[in-house]
């Protein structure tokens, strides 16, 4: 049985060689497989010293005490070569879009992933997606991104109130007092499910305002915020193939509609529908003989 796993632990790593090979100087001073190993070509074996967990929290380390060092750094060498860099990142993210066209970063919900902001490890649901990143999510986990988004649109206020102020003129439009009405009660819906469902919701543009989308009535309607997120400026029919339950909710959304009946007593009660419960089938009597 030994053997047989042995056997399988390179096909595991993705290793080249056919036996398993394994290294021990690291900072953790682990033996650990050679794919856990970044590549190095100054070295004997072609590996770095430290695994990559250990270079990894290094690395952080070291930016943590001096960010401005690295940031430095980097601005002098995209000073240096900036055609090159942007070469460099349009090739990779058109290669991470393409590997994750078909493939649904939420698979598997229980996996986990590291957020770069705070460094704790989180599902992979509390991370919002990005094709352009490999593995499809961001490297931030949810909560990050919104305290990232709150404290920019607090610094830069005035960038924030004119690019939602160009929103509302691109998608409005000549309404009647009747269809503002209209408009005004979708708000007022998505307001009343936000308080019922315990959940924000928002008012989502059905063709989005990026795309000619108008603020009218027959173009708007309550979606919970976190799938209105997830949609951005995609169309309806993309959100369908793309966008996690999003086609769930727009095909089958839940009812709360109550359920009105009579008592055997003559009383007339009301309750949301439930599932009906099956009786389970009885144990035949035994006869005494």
């Amino acid at each position: 049985m030994a053997q047989a796993i042995t056997a399988c632990l390179p096909q595991l790593y993705n290793l080249e060689d056919a036996e398993l090979n394994t290294k021990r100087r690291s900072k953790c001073s682990t033996t650990k497989a050679c794919a856990m190993f970044g590549k190095d070509a100054s070295t004997k074996d072609k590996l770095r010293c430290w695994c990559r967990e250990c270079w990894n929290a290094s690395a952080r380390k070291r930016h943590a005490a001096d960010p401005e060092k690295r940031n430095a750094r980097d601005r002098r060498a995209y000073a240096a070569n900036p055609e090159k860099i942007l070469v460099c990142q349009r090739d990779r993210r058109a290669a991470n879009r393409a590997k994750n066209k078909n493939i649904n970063p939420y698979r598997d919900p229980l996996k986990l992933k590291r957020c770069g902001d705070c460094e704790e490890t989180k599902v992979v649901t509390d991370f919002h997606c990005n094709a352009s990143n490999n593995g499809g999510l961001q490297n931030i986990c949810k909560d990050c991104a919104n305290a990232r988004v709150s404290a920019h649109q607090r610094a830069h206020p005035e960038q924030y109130n004119a690019k939602e102020a160009k929103r509302r003129a691109k998608a409005a439009a000549p309404l009647t007092p009747e269809r503002s009405k209209q408009v005004t009660e979708v708000y007022r819906i998505a307001e009343l499910a936000s308080a019922f469902m315990q959940s924000p919701f928002d008012v989502d543009h059905i063709r989005p305002v990026s795309r000619g989308g108008k603020t009218v009535p027959g173009n708007l309607r309550p979606l919970p915020k976190a799938l209105n997120a997830a949609k951005g400026t995609k169309t309806h029919a993309d959100a369908l193939q793309t966008v996690p339950g999003y086609r769930e909710w727009c095909e089958g959304p839940p009812t709360y509609e109550k359920v009105t009946y009579i008592t055997l007593h003559g009383h007339k009660r009301s309750k949301l529908p439930t599932t009906p419960h099956v009786p389970s089938a009885k144990r035949p009597t035994r006869q005494r003989g």
